[in-house]
């Protein structure tokens, strides 16, 4: 399991076989960002959860609170650049609020 910033969860399946996996989700609220729909609530404390997984899926969360940019692939930055941005927003519960930041490298400087 490892986290990716401070909003980004992965709780990836590693060992051969198993349909589900323990993980541990820090305080706040996490959205499942397959299904965002499926939460985990850990507003109160740290909670382990054992989620069921797919023989091809991982597990990718979103904290509560953060604005998540994402955008297509490419084989270049440049490639990539031509392709349009998206925001997943996941709203905190209590303040129903999210923040985030983006770097945008323009592909051209070396």
């Amino acid at each position: 399991q490892y986290m990716w910033n401070n909003g980004l969860l992965f709780t990836p399946v590693l060992t051969e076989g198993a349909t589900s996996v323990s993980g541990y989700f820090p305080k706040g609220v996490w959205y499942d960002m397959m299904d965002p729909a499926s939460m985990v609530d850990a507003s109160l404390a740290g909670v382990q959860v054992d989620l069921p997984t797919a023989l091809t899926a991982t597990n990718v969360h979103v904290r509560g609170g953060t604005v998540l940019p994402m955008q297509g692939a490419g084989m270049t930055t440049k490639e990539a650049r031509a392709t349009p941005f998206k925001l997943l927003v996941a709203l905190d519960a209590e303040k129903r609020e999210a923040s985030g930041s983006l770097y945008l490298d323009d592909g051209m400087q070396q």
